[in-house]
């Protein structure tokens, strides 16, 4: 699953697989260039803000099957299911 953290106008991206991204939004909005290095101290910066969120935020597995019928429906009709 990917995950994101901006400062500014930089965004990093993890992408879930061990790879990162990282944009400057000001100069590439469209994030077609690349910047991460795993040597750049700002991207690790980013990522220590990115392994702390993940590791301090709530893990919370939803059970679908709790939900009535007709919220079930609706999120299915949304796509969401």
């Amino acid at each position: 699953m990917e995950r994101a953290v901006y400062s500014g106008s930089v965004k990093l991206v993890d992408l879930g697989n061990g790879e990162k991204e990282l944009y400057d939004l000001t100069r590439d909005p469209d994030e077609t260039a690349n910047r991460y290095r795993r040597d750049d101290p700002g991207a690790a910066v980013l990522s220590g803000y990115l392994e702390r969120w993940l590791k301090e935020k709530p893990q919370h597995r939803g059970d679908s099957s709790k939900l009535d019928e007709e919220t079930l429906r609706r999120l299915k009709s949304l796509g969401y299911l």
